[in-house]
C-alpha cells in the first residue's frame, strides 16, 4: 500500500471527507486520478496526514502534473495551511513532488469591487479591503492547478496575471471596452441614450454634453456608481462664451439641454483608469477661450498607494477644417482634489507645462512628460488650452479632443514563507548567548515591523532578491499542539507564522 503525507492545520475542525487531496496528470485538475478524503482534523492543530492508496488499476502516477485539495462540504470562511512538503512514498523510496511555481486559481468568486487588489502567494490569496489585507476563504478556491500561463480569470473580466512568489500583475482589461475607440484589442462600443450608460454596472462615469444646434449649454458631470446608484463628484457648466460658471453648483445630472437624450457623449470606466472622449464641433473665435479637460487619479490612489501607476496613453487632437493656425497647450497639476477648477490662469494657479503644440496634431503627452507619467501616490490632472493666431480673424473650430489612459499596475515581487517560532530549551544566539522567552521577542519585533509599516531591506543568499525593499503585507500565526510528530518536539510553546513581503 502506498502512502502520501503531509504536515496541515485548519482554522476550524474539520470531519471526515470535509476535503479531499486531489491528484491528477493533466494541468486544471479538471480528470483526478483519483481522490482520496482527508482525516478529521482539529482545529488550529498541526496534523500529520498519512493517506494511503493503491496504485493499481491508476493510470498516470509517473505523470502528475498537478495536486489539489476540494472542500466536499462548504465550511464556509477557513484557512488551510499546507505546513510541509507533500511526500509519496512507494516500495518505501520517498518521492518529493515539487509544486510548479505558476499555480493558479479558476473561477474564484471576485471579493471587493473591480478596484479591489489581489495578492498571490504560495500560502494563500489575499485581497484588500480597505488599507488591511485579508485572506480568501478556502471554500471559494475552485481548483488548484499548474500551468505554465500562469493567469487567473476570475468574474467580471477582471484579469490577475502572476507567477507564485515571483510577480504581481493586474491588468484592468476592461477599462475602456464598453465606450470609446477601437484601440488595439479594446473594442470600442457606443451607446445611443444615457439610459443604456447608466444601466451599465461599474464605478466611474464621465458624461459631457451639448446640444449640438447650440453652444448655450455644455454640460459636464463627474458620478460614481456604488452598485445601487449613482452619486455626482461634481459637475460644471460653460456658457457661450466659453468661460465656466464660478465653481461648482449643486450636485446634479442636468438632462435639460435637449429633447433627446442622444447627443450625451461618455465614456463608461469600469475600473481604476478614468478617461473621457468627446468629439465637437464647436466656435473657438476668441484668443481667450479654452477648452478643459481633466483626469482624476485619487480613487485608485487610496485604494493602492504602495503600487506606482503610470499612464500608457494620453492623447490629445486639436484640428479645423479651414486650415486656421493656432496652437494648444497642456498640463498637469498633482494633488488634485475633487473640488472646482476654474479658469483662474493655468501658469498662476499652480499648473505645470507639459508642452505647447500646433493645431491639426495629435499629442501623447504622456510620453512627453516624466513627472505624471512616472507620478507614485499623486492625483494628476491635466488641461488644455486652444489659441488660434492673433492675425486670423476666422473663426476656427475644435475638431475634437481625445484623453485615452490606460493603467497597469507595475510588478511587484512578492515573497512569502512560513516558519515555526518557538521556545526550545537551550537555544543560543550566533553568540552562544543562551535565549530566553524566545517567542515574545521576535513576535514582539514582526508586529511592530506590521503595525508600523516601514521599508525593510531582505537579506537573502538568492542574488536576485539580496538588498530588496520590501515591506510587511500579512502576517498571522498559529499556536500549535503537535500531533505525532517526534521531530517538531513536545512540551514547548510553538507558533506556526506565515509571513508575506511585497517590494517596493
Amino acid at each position: 500500500m502506498n502512502k502520501i503525507t503531509f504536515l496541515a492545520c485548519s482554522t476550524i475542525d474539520l470531519d471526515k471527507g470535509d476535503m479531499k487531496f486531489v491528484v491528477d496528470n493533466s494541468a486544471q485538475c479538471t480528470s483526478p486520478i483519483f481522490e482520496i478524503e482527508l482525516p478529521a482534523m482539529k482545529a488550529n492543530t498541526v496534523t500529520k496526514v498519512v493517506l494511503n492508496y493503491d496504485p493499481k488499476g491508476l493510470s498516470g502516477l509517473n505523470e502528475v502534473r498537478s495536486l489539489g485539495f476540494r472542500m466536499a462540504v462548504d465550511k464556509g470562511a477557513m484557512q488551510f495551511i499546507l505546513a510541509s512538503e507533500i511526500c509519496f512514498t512507494r516500495d518505501y523510496e520517498p518521492i518529493i513532488l515539487t509544486q510548479n511555481q505558476s499555480e493558479y486559481i479558476h473561477n474564484m468568486i471576485v471579493y471587493g469591487d473591480p478596484e479591489t487588489l489581489w495578492v498571490f502567494t504560495n500560502r494563500a490569496i489575499y485581497y484588500l479591503n480597505g488599507d488591511k489585507f485579508y485572506k480568501l476563504p478556502i471554500s471559494e478556491y475552485e481548483n488548484v492547478a499548474a500551468e505554465d500561463s500562469g493567469r487567473v480569470v476570475a468574474t467580471g473580466d477582471v484579469y490577475l496575471y502572476f507567477n507564485i512568489g515571483v510577480n504581481l500583475f493586474r491588468y484592468y482589461r476592461n477599462s475602456i471596452q464598453y465606450i470609446g475607440p477601437n484601440i488595439g484589442d479594446f473594442r470600442g462600443r457606443v451607446y445611443d441614450s444615457i439610459l443604456d450608460i447608466l444601466s451599465m454596472p461599474g464605478n466611474l462615469l464621465y458624461v459631457l454634453a451639448t446640444y449640438r444646434t447650440s453652444v448655450n449649454d455644455i454640460f459636464a458631470a463627474l458620478l460614481q456608481y456604488d452598485g445601487n446608484s449613482w452619486t455626482e463628484l461634481y459637475n460644471c457648466q460653460i456658457d457661450n462664451t466659453g468661460s465656466f460658471y464660478n465653481g461648482i453648483s449643486k450636485l446634479y445630472l442636468r438632462k435639460s439641454f435637449s429633447t433627446s437624450e442622444d447627443n450625451v457623449i461618455a465614456w463608461f470606466i469600469n475600473g481604476a483608469i478614468y478617461g473621457f472622449n468627446a468629439p465637437m464641433r464647436e466656435s473657438l473665435d476668441r484668443p481667450d477661450n479654452y477648452w478643459y479637460g481633466l483626469l482624476i487619479t485619487n480613487y485608485i490612489d487610496t485604494r493602492l498607494n504602495i503600487i506606482q501607476k503610470y499612464y500608457d496613453s494620453l492623447r490629445v487632437g486639436f484640428a479645423n477644417d479651414q486650415s486656421i493656425s493656432g496652437t494648444f497647450t497642456a498640463y498637469y497639476k498633482t494633488n488634485v482634489q475633487n473640488k472646482h477648477l476654474v479658469n483662474s490662469g493655468f501658469a498662476s494657479g499652480g499648473w505645470s507645462i507639459i508642452g505647447s503644440y500646433t493645431s491639426n496634431d495629435e499629442k501623447d503627452i504622456a510620453a512627453d512628460s516624466t513627472h505624471p507619467n512616472g507620478g507614485i501616490g499623486r492625483n494628476i490632472a491635466f488641461a488644455f488650452e486652444w489659441y488660434p493666431s492673433a492675425a486670423n480673424t476666422q473663426t476656427a473650430f475644435l475638431d475634437y479632443y481625445t484623453v485615452q489612459a490606460y493603467g497597469v499596475i507595475e510588478p511587484k515581487r512578492v515573497i512569502a514563507f512560513s516558519f515555526l517560532l518557538g521556545d526550545a530549551e537551550n537555544e543560543t544566539d550566533k553568540q552562544g548567548n543562551i535565549l530566553k522567552d524566545n517567542i515574545t521577542t521576535k513576535l514582539s519585533k514582526i508586529l511592530d515591523w506590521k503595525n508600523n509599516p516601514k521599508p525593510l531591506t531582505l537579506r537573502t543568499n538568492l542574488a536576485s532578491l539580496d538588498n530588496l525593499k520590501v515591506q510587511i503585507m500579512s502576517f498571522d500565526c498559529l499556536p500549535l499542539e503537535v500531533v505525532e510528530d517526534e521531530e517538531v518536539g513536545r512540551g514547548r510553546e510553538k507558533l506556526l507564522c506565515n509571513l508575506s513581503l511585497i517590494e517596493i
